[in-house]
């Protein structure tokens, strides 16, 4: 199988400080509580970036970018599962 290769950029807008939102992207216990079950994450560029969503759906691939509070850009594929 051929990893895909496309490329999805989200731009939001969020009534809070920047600060607070970036806090949610590089702190694994904020983000479990927000969108997810289990958080490794290491916000570096190089740094690990794994997430799992849900039972048997783990995202992981690593930071690309880190500028704090504005800018966040990391990469990621789905892992092999049993529903994959």
């Amino acid at each position: 199988m051929t990893p895909r290769t496309d490329t999805l950029e989200i731009e939001r807008r969020i009534a809070a400080r920047p600060e607070t939102v970036f806090s949610f992207f590089v702190d694994p216990e904020r983000y479990r509580k927000w969108q997810g079950i289990e958080a490794e994450l290491d916000p570096r560029p190089g740094g690990e970036y794994r997430v799992g969503v849900i039972p048997g759906h783990v995202a992981s691939g690593e930071f690309v970018e880190v500028d704090p509070p504005r800018r966040l850009v990391w990469k990621w594929g789905w892992e092999p599962g049993p529903s994959r």
